[in-house]
């Protein structure tokens, strides 16, 4: 009887070893699965909206060029960045907008550097439907590559871009024969509401964060 008690004794003991080999293996997995995803998933740059010098980076840019009369601004509420005003169609006119000087690759090395990356932007809607667009020079004028996305009255939504969801385009026109748009490339951002929604509009920015992987 001792005997068969103590091949059940060693018998526990070695499961119980086993057992804690396995999970210690599945602990050390887990944590090197986390930080292969950290090490290829790095957030480079980020616009945050939260003091008076992130709201006047950002200037107007409004159909009064072209003559017309929308009115536009950023403004600073708690976390939020936002750009309101009223969007008019007299005088031929039909667009409001702001942007931004924002270079997000500027600290990553050019060995970093990669087309595969996420653009996440974060806001509280009016229902109206909005342009995120870079450019790729300091001018006031000249092309553009544009997005758009579409928000929720009342609503807070993430939105998600990657280089593709850029096409390039000039005064609402779309060009063929363009250079790609890539990470390293942006020299300003903005944000644009135009398709004559006319009337008022607020858009509150929480933040625009550039990933790449």
């Amino acid at each position: 009887m001792k005997l068969l008690f103590l091949i059940i004794m060693a018998g526990a003991l070695a499961f119980d070893s086993n057992a804690k080999n396995t999970r210690a293996e599945n602990t050390l997995q887990g944590e090197t699965s986390s930080m292969e995803t950290s090490k290829t998933t790095k957030r480079v740059s980020q616009i945050l909206f939260q003091s008076e010098n992130d709201i006047a980076a950002w200037r107007r840019v409004n159909d009064s060029v072209m003559g017309g009369v929308s009115r536009s601004s950023m403004t600073n509420e708690g976390q939020y960045g936002v750009f309101s005003g009223t969007l008019s169609l007299d005088n031929n006119g039909g667009f409001a907008s702001v942007r931004r000087l924002w270079t997000p690759t500027e600290k990553v090395p050019n060995t970093e550097l990669g087309t595969k990356g996420k653009l996440t932007l974060k806001v509280k809607g009016d229902g109206q439907y909005y342009q995120l667009r870079f450019r790729t020079n300091r001018y006031l004028d000249g092309v553009s590559y544009a997005s758009g996305f579409q928000t929720k009255a009342n609503e807070v939504t993430e939105h998600s871009f990657d280089l593709n969801d850029f096409v390039p385009v000039w005064r609402g026109r779309q060009l063929r024969n363009v250079e790609a748009l890539a990470w390293e490339d942006i020299v300003q951002i903005g944000i644009m509401i135009t398709q004559k929604q006319e009337g008022p509009f607020k858009l509150m920015i929480d933040s625009v964060s550039l990933e790449l992987h």
